[in-house]
């Protein structure tokens, strides 16, 4: 069955069909006021924080046909006297529609469907920096039918504290209420109205009486409103949202609730309507701190062309956003994944991190995750370099003193927490990968813009979880996280894992190693020593240097078991990923011994070569291999699982872009390209019956060939997979890599390319760059004209320049690539033989 498709001339996925094999979404808004809407258009709204202020009820792990947050009813009549019932969404009535359309844009979904005559359009959007959600709707007569239109817009409340919402069936119906204020008359609640404004439902519980409170409007006077769910549905409270019984009468009966679930329903009548003629109207959802507040914000959005202008900044902000890179690639799946879509979802982890998303559901603490927004942040830079500095502050923000980090904070609050190690108080309370995540951002912002003013920035130290203790220049904070992973090391001198390192579903007891902190140690190490060099601390740097060799020696003696790299020691010195029965090879273990310049060419290209062997598979790699059998509480939350499910031998699609940098470093360009391939989500489309999860972003998770279900994607949008995509395909497979002076291009290109045509802003120049494979023409790097005696394209040549125009030619045959991380200024980088 055909799902949908990419829209390159719109930059549009158009989703073709409300009956998506699971729910497919897209983000609106922001987290100071946004959420997502469905395939069906349902959504979730919240304005903070989805666990403190949240303003609809969007049910989790509900069946596909509920009702959700929001939906429309139409009512269609004719001069026979004859009304039908429609459901233009298909949910939640399940009608069949005779087309339907989706289509997935920057911060907004349009929809069309057509039925019984009808034509129906509506564009749900945030506005930039708005606090609306609004729904521009338009249907059309198409029918040779004089025909009247009734539209019943219906939205169903959360209270603000929406686990609360979950668990408290006593407190919380008990203080949910609404109001009603109507044009020209006095409101049930004695507020008076001036006919100039539009009528409006306010929702609030009762501790919110004087703000905020939610609120429920449109353009067009409603007739009838309804906000008592019970009353809605009829029947005592049995009647469906398949077909309320309140739409059965002419008028909604006009309730105002005074406790239970809340809805709003309006009813909005058209004139009559003859062929051809349409009947426009839009609804406004949101919340203001007083009533006052909010009727301000329906007057601005109801002005003529509001609409309109707010639309057209959404989608200007976007193309914005993607200026600073375009390519045209022989691959268009690569090329719409890189050019639009990608980048698009990195802004959305940016925001949400792993907050709020169909997975995620956005209740209890998990808040922002310190580590995941360090490694969105890396796919950012370029896209916002102001946003991303200020957010790169406040996550150093959450650094304790010792130099280690927090593990998740509140966004609302600003509470810090532990996450899942406050859960098991006998392992260790912290993470031994946080706080290193921590350096390697802010060295890849200090790369991408130059900046290195941002090291002498003073940030606060967090020691307690709702308290700040102490402050230290950016770049002290860098050092003491670097220096808490070599005070906190065990028997072979690596740095203790904590609770977890990134793999956090490893909880192993107190002293265990974890062989990737070790690895993440070195290449921050080096990053940090190249900013250092930039900066003039050339002292300073080969000291990191000095450092990077030591770990280098103390990781290559105790981790390498002759064939791949152990994953990790437990306090007892026993290997895990290295032999045994369960858990024998990590794919993570293998690619970052080379990505952290530990491995060198020889077993570096061992132990990729044993990665493919044991654990690629055509879906992609697999996390480890063989999966646990069973629950093992000394391993941890990996067993929880069931073989070939996430962490526990799934394909833990995160990991693949690693495999592919460490193949880029290592010269296998087609290796490389085919990982990547593998993992792009728009070559999904042919077979989403089995993949199920949206084509048009990457998922967190695959289950893996020991599952009966291979191929199944979950967990999608809120995924460290999107950031580390980008940075493999920009960085390592079209080579195009900031670096402190200036950016180096060095291609891993599969065979099957001959080149690539791509434009890359670097500090304010665009580079127009032109890589191309040739026989006859001299192999090398130039800028605008000039030959350049390395794979370097300096600042200095792009210095008052607007456009420089770059062109490298290389070899016909196959590249190769070298590993060079002392390069120049100790930079990292694959530099180029030309």
């Amino acid at each position: 069955m055909n799902y949908g498709w990419f829209d390159s001339e719109a930059s549009e996925f158009v989703i073709t069909t409300p009956r998506t094999p699971a729910p497919w979404i897209n983000y609106v808004g922001t987290l100071s006021f946004g959420g997502f809407v469905d395939q069906t258009g349902g959504v979730l709204l919240c304005k903070g924080d989805p666990a403190l202020n949240r303003i609809t009820h969007y049910p989790p792990n509900a069946t596909k046909g509920a009702f959700k947050g929001e939906t429309l009813y139409l009512r269609i009549h004719d001069r026979s006297g004859a009304m039908s019932l429609a459901c233009p969404y298909s949910v939640p009535s399940m009608m069949a529609l005779d087309e339907y359309q989706c289509r997935v844009g920057p911060g907004y979904s349009r929809f069309v469907s057509r039925f019984g005559g009808l034509r129906f359009e509506a564009l749900v959007f945030v506005p930039k920096d708005g606090q609306v959600l609004i729904r521009a709707t338009s249907v059309r007569n198409e029918s040779n039918r004089c025909l009247r239109i009734d539209a019943v817009p219906v939205v169903a409340y959360s209270h603000f504290d929406a686990s609360k919402h979950l668990t408290n069936a006593d407190w919380v119906p008990q203080t949910m209420m609404s109001e009603v204020l109507l044009p020209t008359v006095r409101s049930v609640t004695g507020m008076k109205h001036s006919g100039s404004e539009p009528g409006v439902l306010w929702q609030f519980p009762f501790v919110r009486s004087n703000g905020p409170v939610n609120f429920y409007s449109s353009s067009v006077p409603f007739d009838s409103f309804e906000t008592r769910r019970d009353q809605f549905l009829g029947d005592g409270g049995y009647g469906s949202w398949e077909k309320p019984f309140a739409l059965l009468a002419d008028s909604l009966p006009n309730g105002l609730a005074r406790r239970g679930d809340n809805i709003g329903a309006l009813l909005l009548r058209s004139s009559w309507l003859e062929p051809g003629m349409c009947f426009n109207f839009s609804t406004f959802l949101g919340q203001a701190e007083t009533r006052e507040a909010g009727l301000g914000l329906l007057r601005q959005y109801r002005q003529p062309g509001a609409e309109k202008a707010a639309v057209a900044e959404l989608i200007h902000d976007d193309s914005r956003r993607r200026g600073y890179f375009s390519i045209k690639a022989p691959d268009k799946d690569f090329e719409n994944l890189i050019n639009v879509l990608a980048p698009r979802q990195c802004r959305v982890t940016r925001i949400w991190s792993r907050y709020l998303s169909i997975y995620q559901t956005g209740y209890g603490s998990r808040g922002i995750g310190f580590r995941d927004s360090c490694q969105d942040l890396l796919a950012y830079m370029a896209q916002d370099s102001v946003d991303a500095a200020e957010f790169l502050i406040l996550l150093l923000s959450f650094q304790r003193s010792d130099g280690s980090a927090w593990h998740q904070f509140n966004p609302l609050s600003l509470e810090a927490s532990s996450g899942d190690a406050a859960e098991m108080p006998d392992r260790p309370q912290y993470y031994g990968d946080d706080h290193l995540w921590a350096v390697i951002a802010a060295c890849a912002y200090l790369r991408e813009t130059g900046d290195l003013a941002l090291l002498e920035r003073i940030v606060p130290y967090r020691d307690q979880a709702d308290a700040l203790t102490g402050s230290g220049s950016v770049a002290q904070h860098l050092e003491r996280a670097l220096l808490f992973s070599e005070k906190q090391v065990g028997r072979h001198g690596l740095p203790l894992a904590g609770f977890a390192d990134w793999n956090d579903t490893i909880n192993l007891a107190g002293g265990a190693e974890s062989c990737f902190c070790a690895c993440l140690y070195g290449y921050a190490v080096l990053e940090l020593a190249a900013a250092y060099q930039a900066a003039g601390q050339a002292e300073s740097a080969t000291e990191l240097r000095l450092r990077h060799e030591h770990m280098k020696r103390l990781f290559s003696d105790a981790a390498w078991d002759g064939r791949w790299y152990a994953a990790y020691f437990t306090v007892d010195g026993v290997a895990l990923g290295s032999h045994g029965t369960d858990g024998k090879i990590f794919s993570y273990a293998q690619s970052w011994p080379v990505i952290a310049a530990f491995s060198g060419q020889e077993r570096g290209r061992m132990a990729m070569s044993e990665l493919r062997r044991l654990l690629s598979t055509p879906r992609g790699i697999k996390l480890m291999w063989p999966s646990y059998q069973a629950y093992d509480p000394d391993v941890g939350g990996v067993s929880t699982y069931p073989p070939g499910a996430k962490e526990n031998g799934g394909i833990f699609l995160h990991t693949n872009p690693w495999a592919v940098m460490a193949e880029c470093l290592l010269g296998d360009a087609d290796i490389a390209m085919t990982y990547f391939t593998r993992i792009n989500p728009l070559t999904y489309l042919a077979d989403i019956e089995r993949y199920e999860a949206e084509p048009y972003v990457f998922s967190q998770n695959v289950l893996g060939d020991e599952h009966p279900q291979f191929g199944l994607a979950r967990n999608s949008w809120l995924t460290g997979t999107a950031s580390w995509a980008y940075i493999a395909a920009l960085d390592y497979l079209l080579g195009l890599r900031a670096q402190h002076g200036g950016l180096s291009i060095a291609p891993c290109l599969p065979s099957t390319w001959l080149g690539y045509e791509a434009d890359r802003v670097f500090r304010g120049t665009r580079l127009r760059i032109s890589v191309r494979r040739s026989a006859w023409d001299k192999p090398g790097l130039r800028v605008d004209g000039v030959e350049q005696p390395s794979s370097l394209i300096p600042v200095s040549s792009m210095q008052g320049k607007s456009v420089v125009e770059v062109l490298l030619t290389l070899r016909s045959d196959a590249m190769s690539l070298s590993i060079n991380r002392g390069g120049k200024n100790g930079q990292h980088y694959a530099e180029v033989r030309l």
